[in-house]
């Protein structure tokens, strides 16, 4: 991010989770309301503490503007970085930024791609994303 706006965009390292939990949280309530309920509150938590979901923050020294949470995919021939949602104010200021900074982060642990799962609205944001399938779902 610029210097001149004062803002950030880092990974939170699980140990510092505890530290900032109670100010991200309401950030992680508003991404949970439009997810499809894989994810709840306690298990994002539980999963960044483990290391097995990655905790993104933009913040000013004011305050926590946004968050983006992301995880690892593995397969046989290929490995993914997906960010399965963001939450916060002023997107269009610090997106670009966010993404950067997470595809970097992803070629760094060995992935071949970036992957967004998430609403319509992400394609408006991301014209240099391709749009590669979409998903059909039936509760059982």
């Amino acid at each position: 991010m610029s210097d001149d706006l004062g803002k950030r965009f880092v990974r939170v390292e699980p140990a510092a989770l505890d530290e900032i939990w109670q100010h991200v949280r309401p950030h992680v309530d508003d991404l949970l309301l439009i997810s499809q309920g894989e994810y709840g509150v306690r298990d994002i938590y539980d999963m960044i503490q483990q290391d097995r979901m990655q905790l993104w923050l933009c913040w000013t020294k004011d305050s926590i503007e946004g968050v983006v949470i992301s995880y690892f995919v593995v397969y046989p021939r290929m490995k993914k970085l997906v960010i399965t949602g963001a939450a916060g104010l002023g997107a269009r200021t610090w997106l670009d930024d966010a993404l950067t900074t997470i595809k970097e982060y992803g070629l760094e642990h060995g992935c071949d791609f970036a992957q967004i799962r998430g609403r319509k609205g992400w394609r408006k944001l991301l014209p240099d994303w391709t749009l590669k399938q979409e998903v059909l779902e039936k509760r059982l």
